[in-house]
This record gives C-alpha cells, structure tokens and sequence, in this order.
C-alpha cells in the first residue's frame, strides 16, 4: 500500500486540475486500498481511455489513460526501470532521466569532433526515423521481451516478479481501442497517416503514445538495436 502511495503522488503531479484525478482524490484511501486489492487478487483490468488528435509538435494520436491506471503504471515503472536504464546505452536519450535534448546535443557534438578529429577531417551523421514505431510494436514481442528482463532482474522469481508480470501482460495487451472514447472530432483523424493510427493496426500490434510505460517499452524493444 506504501508504493502505491508513492505512485499515487508521482500520478498527481500536473494533474490536480483534472476532473479523473479529482475524482479520484475525494476518495483517495478507499480508491487506493481497492486499487491495491485488485492487483494482489490479480483482478485489476485497465479501464478505458480516451483518445484525442494533436497537433503540437506534429500531428498524432494520443490515447490519456485514467488517473487509476496512471497509478498503476507509476508504481510498476518505479520497479523495473532502474533496473532497465543499467541496461541501455549511453546515448539513448528518449525518456530518461538525466538525459534530455540539450544532453544528448552535447554528447552528439563530442562525437562529432572525436571521429572529425575537432573537425579538421570529414566525417558524417546519419540521421533516420521508424515510421510510426509506437503503431508497428508487436506486443507478444514486447512482453517476451520485458519478461526476460525481469528473470534477469528477479532471479529467484518470487512476488514481485509474478507482479510484475501480471501488470505487464495487462498493460500490454490491453486493447485500448476497444471501449474508447473520442474527444473532439471524427474528421480529426482523417489528416493522420494510416500507420499512425492504432485504429488502423491489425490484432496484436501497437501501443498508445503518452503512457509512461509505453516509453519504456519503445526503449526496451530498441535497446538490443541500439548496442
């Protein structure tokens, strides 16, 4: 119930004026032992999310998950990402603490001057992009994927890694697009490109873009590409 707790403060932070997060609060304990008694009897299900366009800083689809599961989601990347962040490499930057865009610019810039020789020999940056990446994830990928992980981190198994495992299989393979909500317009979606919508992806594949876990799991799939 402790590290619930802290992953209930961690969710609430930039939230407060949410009404889902209000809601939650009037009744903070109730809805923090309830949450809690649902994973340990393993019957917590993600509830459903709503789902906008935006346009800022380029056009995509975001699935914002409630304030019950962003607790959730808190309180398991507060377990095994310490454990996966030993695991990345130095230059992977994508949300990490410590690690942000003036960082990885500088890193990039001492590369640069290392294999020019400060410059005084040619040298060249090859700059690339997966097209629509969070939408082409395999699931049962990723969950083989943080699976190894955590018989790596939990070696004697126990709780935690059978807790962990359960919130993963939930959080992964959720279907978000299945009792969504959609805020704003229909015609919103018609700019976005086909492979950028999990709308569009078959059975099994795709992420949301926006939950903290989702970060780590676009980390975790590269991390074996980015070494």
């Amino acid at each position: 119930m402790g590290a619930l707790f802290e992953s209930f403060i961690m969710a609430r932070r930039g939230k407060t004026n949410t009404v889902d997060e209000y809601k939650f609060e009037m009744f903070w304990y109730e809805n923090l032992e309830q949450l809690c008694w649902d994973i340990l009897q393993r019957k917590y299900k993600p509830s459903r999310s709503k789902a906008f366009i935006t346009h800022s800083p380029v056009i995509r689809e975001i699935f914002a998950a409630p304030f019950r599961d962003r607790i959730v989601h808190h309180l398991l990347y507060a377990v095994v990402a310490p454990w996966w962040d030993k695991q990345f490499v130095e230059t992977s930057f994508s949300c990490r603490n410590g690690r942000g865009t003036d960082y990885g610019v500088a890193q990039l810039q001492r590369a640069m001057r290392k294999v020019s020789h400060s410059l005084d020999k040619e040298a060249w940056v090859i700059k690339g992009d997966l097209s629509g990446y969070f939408m082409s994830l395999k699931r049962s990928t990723l969950f083989d994927k943080v699976t190894q992980g955590l018989k790596r981190q939990f070696k004697d198994s126990g709780w935690l890694y059978e807790l962990c495992g359960f919130l993963w299989r939930e959080i992964i393979f959720d279907d978000p697009t299945g009792g969504v909500r959609r805020v704003g317009k229909l015609s919103d979606w018609d700019l976005l490109p086909a492979n950028k919508s999990l709308f569009n992806q078959p059975p099994g594949q795709g992420i949301v873009i926006g939950n903290l876990t989702s970060q780590l799991l676009s980390n975790i799939m590269l991390n074996e590409f980015d070494w």
